[in-house]
């Protein structure tokens, strides 16, 4: 039993596994970095829990666009939210624990109002289905 424990993998970028992201008060994400560069490990596992299907569900209008470039550029990932306040991560300095950490602690209040203002609405719906347009 010891010798499994000794030869198991330690991931250094999160210890526990991460909560799942709530994109509700998010409308675009926006991600730049040099994909072999070793300071852009922590931005990839971002991305992959930022966009994971778990989090796409709780709000598919997101645009998510990624730039991939080789010459060792600041790994960045630049959010907008609703209310059009943006959250800028550099994580060439970051970890993952530390970018979604921030992540959730600056949503809670954002995901809140987008709820009542759901709420709202539905409130005052008629309950027929309205035109779609765009």
């Amino acid at each position: 039993a010891l010798r499994a424990a000794v030869n198991t993998p330690v991931n250094y970028y999160f210890s526990q596994p991460p909560a799942v992201a709530s994109l509700l008060s998010v409308t675009n994400i926006e991600s730049s970095f040099c994909s072999f560069h070793p300071k852009s490990v922590s931005t990839r596992y971002m991305l992959q829990w930022l966009l994971s299907p778990e989090a796409f569900n709780t709000n598919t209008d997101v645009k998510a666009v990624t730039k991939v470039f080789h010459d060792g550029s600041t790994p960045q990932i630049k959010i907008t939210f609703k209310d059009q306040t943006r959250l800028l991560f550099e994580g060439e300095n970051l970890r993952f624990e530390e970018m979604r950490d921030f992540f959730l602690e600056h949503c809670v209040v954002k995901d809140e109002a987008v709820k009542e203002e759901l709420a709202r609405e539905l409130a005052q719906s008629t309950g027929k289905l309205k035109k779609f347009t765009r």
